[in-house]
């Protein structure tokens, strides 16, 4: 059977490099070629996160990154997930999103947040306290700046220019963990992202009570890491070390309403047991995708923990190969 719905999927990144794998400059030329990948094979969209302070290299730099995805690719949307506008100049932060939206021509959105590792803002010398106030207050520092007319901000006279290939500017879509995140994403948002999907109805209700309209809150659908194998078993020996990480270091930040899952303390042996990352054959994940809300969004994450490049390769090789066309 062939047409039947499912999620949009989606790619993303975070480009953790741990000592026991592939260096930083390896795992970069690979999301590039995965990028240019996506973008040929009907893919929604790709995106980089941002995170400071971090011994494995997750990326600190988004824009740069977003930046070499625009060049890689001609129709994916290009996300920055979650930029932590809160450890950004806002103003800054205006003239680098609207460069990269240019540079994209108009393919670029971003979900911002308001940041929860404080050791992050003592690194960069930022506020840590009052950051929710701070991060609405931003919102509305961009979008005068996408006006591309003088505005003052904390005092200062303002101008960017180029102004953004996109009306308004890119799509600002709120993160966040908590009820009053999604109140806030209702009030200044272009749409919601939050870590646990249960809180999109609650979103959804506030703009409802807000009259305005929800833009993009789709949820997060399917486990967080899913890995597509002829041989599972082989592969789960060689992702261990790599889930691993990723788990125990979300764990060791305490991440609020994390998808990840497992403890700081969890055991090699156990990562497979969590459920927050599995291995499956490609009729796997058919099965998968059929169960799965079509309204919803599907990440593929391919280079988690450092995941070799040529695991990562196979595994988006046998998702396009095999399992989307069980659904065109």
């Amino acid at each position: 059977m062939t047409g039947r719905p499912r999620p949009a999927v989606i790619l993303r990144y975070d480009l953790r490099a741990p000592s026991f794998g592939p260096t930083s400059a390896e795992l970069v030329a690979a999301a590039l070629e995965h990028a240019a990948f996506a973008d040929a094979h009907g893919f929604e969209r790709i995106q980089i996160s941002e995170h400071h302070h971090a011994e494995d290299g997750y990326c600190p730099s988004p824009f740069v990154v977003a930046a070499a995805f625009a060049a890689r690719t001609s129709r994916l949307r290009i996300r920055l997930s979650a930029l932590i506008l809160t450890l950004h100049d806002p103003i800054r932060a205006a003239e680098d999103l609207a460069m990269l939206d240019v540079v994209s021509n108009g393919r670029m959105e971003a979900v911002v947040a308001a940041g929860y590792r404080e050791i992050e803002f003592q690194m960069l010398g930022r506020e840590y306290a009052g950051r929710g106030t701070r991060l609405s207050e931003a919102v509305t520092a961009l979008r005068a700046a996408w006006t591309g007319e003088p505005f003052t901000y904390e005092g200062r006279r303002a101008l960017v220019r180029p102004r953004p290939v996109q009306p308004g500017g890119p799509p600002l879509i709120l993160g966040g963990s908590t009820r009053r995140a999604a109140r806030r994403a209702a009030e200044i948002g272009d749409g919601f992202d939050p870590t646990d999907s249960g809180l999109v109805a609650d979103y959804l209700k506030a703009c409802t009570d807000a009259g305005r309209p929800p833009g993009d809150a789709r949820p997060r659908v399917g486990p967080f890491f899913v890995h597509i194998s002829d041989d599972p078993e082989r592969d789960r020996a060689r992702l261990a070390p790599h889930v691993h990480h990723e788990m125990t270091q979300y764990a060791q930040w305490a991440a609020v309403g994390s998808p990840v899952g497992g403890a700081p303390d969890l055991p090699i042996e156990a990562v497979w047991t969590v459920g927050s990352h599995v291995v499956l054959t490609p009729e796997e994940c058919v099965e998968l995708l059929d169960g799965l809300d079509p309204g919803g969004v599907f990440a593929l994450h391919p280079l988690a923990g450092g995941t070799p490049p040529a695991l990562a390769e196979q595994s988006l090789t046998l998702f396009v190969d095999r399992v989307l066309p069980a659904f065109t």
